[in-house]
């Protein structure tokens, strides 16, 4: 099974984290990770608020265990951060990495976890078509755009 990485720095703001994990919550399939990991390697967002989210949209129910990731690397260089998460974090078959400036489309978890890279005798990581949360787009174009197949 799959473990469901989510990662925060420091260009992010509150509410690109909300806007992420309520994209999580607004799947129109059921699905179902191992582990939700919380690597928050920001000095801007509390892990608290990355967990009150989670809790808010109730995702307990997609996933089997949460984890929060306590030390990381001193960088602001997101391949540092990959590099340190693909060191670090394992156990699983395979990897699902959200940046929380990304909104998912809303049938791609259901999609995902239907069809797992997990027949493969390695560990995967995962990167996905996206919607960039950016401030020239509104949250409900974002949350339209998120339909489209």
């Amino acid at each position: 099974m799959g473990a469901y990485i989510f990662y925060t720095h420091n260009t992010f703001t509150n509410y690109h984290v909300s806007m992420a994990i309520e994209s999580i919550a607004k799947q129109n399939q059921d699905f179902l990770f191992e582990e939700f990991i919380v690597y928050n390697n920001s000095t801007d967002i509390e892990t608290s608020f990355i967990t009150e989210q989670f809790d808010k949209f109730n995702l307990q129910k997609n996933f089997k265990k949460l984890s929060i990731i306590k030390s990381y690397p001193k960088t602001n260089s997101v391949p540092a951060d990959l590099k340190y998460q693909k060191e670090h974090i394992i156990g699983h078959q395979w990897y699902f990495l959200h940046k929380a400036d990304f909104y998912l489309p809303e049938h791609f978890l259901g999609d995902l976890c239907k069809s797992p890279p997990s027949q493969k005798n390695s560990a995967y990581y995962l990167n996905f078509c996206k919607f960039d949360l950016r401030e020239t787009v509104g949250p409900e174009l974002i949350r339209e755009m998120s339909k489209f197949n």
